[in-house]
């Protein structure tokens, strides 16, 4: 993230035109809208990156004063000189989500939803300003116990994904929350999306499972644990018994979904190591 956000100082990422001003054979279009890509292009003026900054300049109190640019280390130093070091992090957090973007449709990945992006971006800048600038509510209520439990990483190849969901009763909807780790704890993706409606707590724990499967398979993950604090859920994903319930709908569809992945696995957490898909899916 810091590499990518120095090359944008110095105009060096490698955009359609930098690569043709130094004679490598590549287009010269951005992906997105097929105009001359430069690095501001790119990261501030296209119309996809202007819709992902308009969501994210809803979510968070930052002013980007577009129409004052003139350079990239220019803009870059007078927005840095004028935000706080949280509107700071959400600037570099989301100029690295942009540019993987247009990484990914440039590497023949697909086209993504500028809104989609945004909501990876809110997702991630939530977690982070909670760990580097507030304190994780909730904490002081974890027993001598829970606090000590370890997070065990998953074997080297397989990806673990953590998902909860959460209930906003007065608000007439739910949140759920996904955080997806390699061997090494490295955050690859982390996502929080609402639903409307509520639901009875088990049966939005399924419909979060539901989506984080969705989320593996359109990642192209292939060996995956799948890690819930949910009890009852677990277990019925694991039975191999048919389930008439209304949770065992999703149950089966979940299933069926995972016929995908050439591994997959699904594991009962304690709360405590499932804190961060948690506080995930209470930012919604």
């Amino acid at each position: 993230m810091n590499i990518v956000l120095w090359r944008f100082a110095h105009n060096c990422l490698p955009s359609g035109l930098q690569l043709r001003h130094r004679n490598i054979p590549t287009n010269p279009a951005c992906v997105h809208c097929g105009r001359d890509e430069s690095i501001e292009h790119c990261l501030l003026f296209c119309q996809f990156t202007s819709e992902v900054w308009n969501k994210v300049k809803k979510r968070f109190d930052i002013h980007l004063c577009r129409k004052n640019f003139h350079s990239t280390k220019q803009w870059l130093f007078d927005f840095i000189d004028r935000a706080s070091p949280e509107q700071s992090t959400v600037l570099a957090i989301t100029v690295w989500h942009i540019w993987e973007a247009r990484n990914a449709v440039r590497n023949g990945e697909g086209n993504i939803h500028p809104h989609r992006v945004a909501s990876k971006i809110h997702a991630y800048v939530d977690l982070v300003l909670l760990h580097l600038f507030k304190t994780v509510a909730g904490h002081s209520r974890e027993t001598p116990s829970s606090s000590s439990v370890k997070w065990s990483p998953p074997p080297p190849g397989s990806i673990l994904i953590n998902v909860d969901a959460s209930i906003f009763s007065n608000l007439h909807k739910l949140g759920i929350g996904i955080l997806i780790q390699n061997h090494k704890g490295e955050c690859l993706v982390a996502c929080t999306e609402p639903l409307k409606g509520m639901v009875q707590p088990e049966l939005a724990e399924s419909w979060a499972l539901r989506q984080a499967v969705i989320l593996a398979r359109d990642e192209g993950l292939t060996s995956v644990i799948f890690a819930s604090d949910c009890l009852s859920l677990v277990q019925r994903v694991n039975s191999s018994s048919i389930d008439r319930s209304e949770v065992g709908v999703v149950v089966s569809d979940i299933k069926r979904l995972v016929a995908c992945f050439s591994s997959v696995s699904f594991c009962h957490v304690k709360r405590s190591l499932n804190a961060a898909a948690h506080i995930l899916a209470r930012a919604c």
